[in-house]
């Protein structure tokens, strides 16, 4: 792992096979984390030819803490073995950019695993590499976490967030001002919705485009969730 100090915590790890090796990100240590700056408007990365969420994008290339370069250099190692990226919350988020960054440099990835990050990308499925990612891309969603629907399921964003994180009303300005840039976010790849009590995830497969509205299941609110859990 980085130091404490660094925004991005990272790993490197192999199978017991030693066929794959998996990058893994970590996710925030607390669920008020995400809302210190990964809301804020996405901003257009020329590398890749996609606007992305800025300030993961700079956490991952800052020249203070930037690690994507050291991650690359370190992958070296296990050239010729399967990758897998992946990461928690956050987490999943930059394992998202960073996968990008990979197949924009011809890097073969098996799968990207975000287990309930936030979405990090505006869609383009005319760009290759977004393209190459959503066919590798995987989430998962549990039926009650907040952070998978930021920052673009609005009931989410404006009324749950709120309450769990006692916003200030110049920080809800600040979202209400920012509201349709980051409304245009959306997840790549498979949604694996998973919740309590449920051996099996319901799978959704997307079809996007810049207007896609987001799934049904994605944008259900806590209240409507409970009154379905209730009917059951």
């Amino acid at each position: 792992m980085m130091d404490d100090d660094n925004p991005v915590q990272w790993a490197i790890v192999e199978s017991h096979d030693a066929k794959t090796v998996i990058v893994v990100f970590m996710g925030t240590r607390s669920p008020t984390e995400i809302l210190t700056g990964p809301l804020n408007k996405p901003e257009y990365a020329k590398d890749i030819d996609l606007h992305v969420n800025h300030y993961l994008w700079n956490a991952l290339h800052s020249k203070k803490n930037g690690v994507a370069e050291q991650i690359i250099r370190e992958l070296a190692a296990f050239a010729g073995r399967n990758l897998v990226i992946c990461g928690h919350s956050l987490g999943g988020g930059f394992a998202t950019l960073f996968a990008l960054e990979l197949l924009q440099r011809g890097k073969a990835i098996c799968a990207v695993i975000s287990h309930g990050g936030p979405q990090v990308v505006v869609p383009n499925p005319e760009n290759s590499l977004w393209k190459a990612l959503n066919d590798i891309a995987i989430v998962y969603v549990n039926e009650f976490d907040i952070v998978p629907r930021l920052p673009s399921c609005r009931q989410w964003v404006f009324f749950y967030i709120p309450k769990v994180a006692h916003m200030s009303e110049e920080k809800m300005q600040h979202l209400h001002e920012n509201w349709k840039a980051m409304s245009k976010y959306r997840h790549l790849g498979r949604l694996l919705f998973i919740s309590h009590g449920h051996a099996e995830a319901m799978c959704i497969r997307q079809t996007i485009s810049a207007n896609t509205a987001q799934p049904a299941a994605l944008d259900i609110t806590l209240d409507e969730m409970l009154v379905v859990e209730s009917a059951n």
